[in-house]
């Protein structure tokens, strides 16, 4: 028994490592925008008006939405946390445990404890790993969804029947997270192949089952609004989308952002690395372990398509691609480093993490993060709402003084805080957000990057304020940009 606790030490650290690094700050360090003013908008909407979803937001591609089970997760947190969207955060937290042990079990499973050692707490540290972690949004666990599906291509291979089941699961996933990882999925067809082992089809009928449960709400959808999801998945996939790019440099736009997520994954923002170099090292490592034969071929085989089907598609995907795009395919670089690694003398393998951690952590703790996030607008809200009081306003109307886009991510936070918006051409007393300062000549005060210019008291009367404040609150009533009833 006291050799097990013994074996529990090190797993516990790395955990605890993780969980400080993904709560360090996090009040004033959560970046509240408009993704997150969807959440809160998907949960007040669930809670308060007990609309059953099918749906969460909809993405950039217009008519392909992200699927509900994300939003309902973190529905739970927000009710703990008395609907504070600050609950999000500890929802992916668990995720983010949740993660730094999978990688752990999975590299286990595949090598060795040594390498399961090493994977986790390359997961639990890197400062790439740390910032996805820490985003409260529906594509933060893709990482964690490609672990899981690496896991199932080597049961696939070794003829483990339980990989069907988790095939199911995973497929079943991907609606509610990122559409793009469709696109490994003819890895598992690949792996039973290599595996030449008997395919159960009652395995393969169960994965299908739970594959279709958790894909029910976009099953649900489409019978009720036409295959919408799907016309317009199709069209995407023919459309222009603003992305198109001729020549070779579709191909090296992928590997661009592959490299620099990796770079960032590896070493942190703290040395500036040519992504074509870590790309080589890292295909370097791609070789070393095929000649030293530490990967099994077919599965090291199976990886280099993952690579390849992640290339080809996004250089010709007419999307503009976002980095995050990428985060489902990194495992394919990071699979061969942790087993090269786990072959490293201790003394080595010591230097290497030494080194990791410092970069990681260093940059981590370091970095620069501009306050206009959950704690500014928080505050913002609060002063906003204690003056209209003190003036005896029943309500305010906003307008943003800023660049396109930056205008969004304050509606929630208007409803959680009980203060009533109107448009400004409501009559009702305006209060003008800035952001950046620099594009205004004053303000009246500000909260940290953010500034607010007080209403001309002396303009509004107030009967004519309590006229205007009789009418609908506007932030409950107007649309939401990606956000549909």
């Amino acid at each position: 028994m006291q050799n097990k606790w013994k074996k529990l030490i090190l797993p516990g650290f790395i955990i605890a490592l993780g969980v400080f690094l993904r709560l360090y700050k996090y009040e004033t360090w959560f970046a509240y925008g408009h993704d997150y003013d969807l959440l809160g908008w998907f949960v007040k909407d669930v809670v308060v008006n007990g609309h059953f979803r099918l749906i969460g937001q909809e993405t950039s591609t217009p008519g392909i939405f992200i699927g509900p089970l994300f939003y309902y997760y973190q529905v739970l947190f927000y009710l703990v946390f008395s609907l504070n969207p600050i609950g999000g955060v500890f929802g992916v937290l668990l995720l983010s445990i949740f993660s730094v042990w999978s990688f752990y079990y999975v590299f286990r499973q595949m090598f060795s404890l040594r390498v399961g050692t090493v994977a986790m707490f390359f997961s639990a540290v890197s400062y790439y790993m740390v910032s996805n972690d820490r985003e409260v949004f529906p594509t933060m666990p893709v990482i964690l969804w490609s672990v899981w599906f690496l896991y199932t291509i080597f049961l696939l291979l070794k003829g483990k029947q339980t990989g069907y089941f988790v095939a199911g699961i995973l497929i079943g996933l991907i609606w509610h997270m990122n559409m793009a990882l469709i696109i490994v999925l003819p890895l598992l067809l690949l792996a039973i192949l290599f595996s030449k082992q008997k395919v159960q089809w009652k395995n393969v009928f169960i994965g299908f089952v739970l594959a279709t449960v958790l894909s029910l709400p976009l099953v649900l959808f489409e019978i009720r609004h036409g295959g919408v999801q799907t016309r317009a998945f199709l069209t995407s996939l023919t459309t222009n989308q603003g992305g198109v790019i001729e020549g070779t440099y579709r191909y090296e736009k992928v590997l661009i952002s592959m490299g620099n997520n990796l770079k960032s994954m590896l070493l942190g923002p703290l040395i500036s690395v040519n992504y074509r170099l870590v790309l080589v090292l890292l295909f370097g490592v791609w070789v070393m372990v095929f000649i030293r034969k530490n990967l099994e071929s077919k599965l090291l085989g199976l990886l280099f398509v993952w690579f390849i089907l992640y290339l080809l598609f996004f250089a010709n995907y007419s999307k503009v691609m976002s980095e995050y795009y990428i985060n489902g395919s990194l495992i394919v670089f990071l699979t061969p480093l942790f087993v090269i690694l786990g072959k490293f003398k201790n003394r080595w393998l010591f230097l290497v993490m030494a080194t990791f951690v410092s970069l990681n952590v260093v940059s981590f703790l370091t970095q620069k993060v501009e306050p206009k996030g959950y704690v500014e607008k928080r505050d913002l809200i609060n002063f906003i709402k204690a003056d209209a009081q003190e003036h005896n306003y029943s309500c305010v109307a906003i307008s943003y003084i800023t660049n396109p886009g930056y205008e969004r991510g304050y509606r929630y936070l208007y409803w959680y805080q009980g203060l009533k918006v109107l448009t400004p051409i409501s009559g009702a007393p305006v209060y003008s957000i800035v952001f950046p300062l620099a594009i205004v000549d004053r303000i009246d005060t500000r909260f940290g990057s953010l500034g607010l210019i007080f209403p001309d008291y002396s303009k509004y009367d107030p009967k004519d304020v309590e006229k205007s404040c009789s009418g609908e609150d506007s932030n409950l009533t107007d649309p939401m940009h990606g956000f549909v009833q």
